[in-house]
């Protein structure tokens, strides 16, 4: 067997179009053995992976509505808090000035 045969993508009669659309993996002129041979896995992982990165985004978008959710809550209560001790302040300078007349 001839090198060009081996080789087929040395052959300088192919286009680059053609290169780029061979099923190689990793180098343009690997011989194609058990190391560097198309996955067939590969369609499944990445489906499989990107079912997995839904879940997680999924997983996210409801932590961050609860926290959305939540801050809202805090904010009310915060508010809440403010208003008593402004109400207190002002209690306390009533007193003062009581005591000062």
């Amino acid at each position: 067997m001839s090198s060009f045969t081996q080789y087929p993508c040395v052959v300088s009669r192919r286009t680059r179009a053609h290169r780029r659309t061979r099923n190689t993996t990793s180098t343009l002129h690997a011989p194609r053995t058990a190391a560097n041979a198309p996955s067939r896995r590969g369609r499944r992982r990445r489906e499989e992976r990107h079912d997995q990165l839904e879940i997680i985004l999924s997983r996210l978008d409801e932590r961050i509505a609860e926290a959305r959710a939540n801050s809202v809550v805090l904010q009310e209560e915060l508010a809440r808090w403010r208003e008593r001790a402004d109400r207190l302040e002002r209690e306390v300078h009533a007193r003062m000035q009581a005591k000062r007349l």
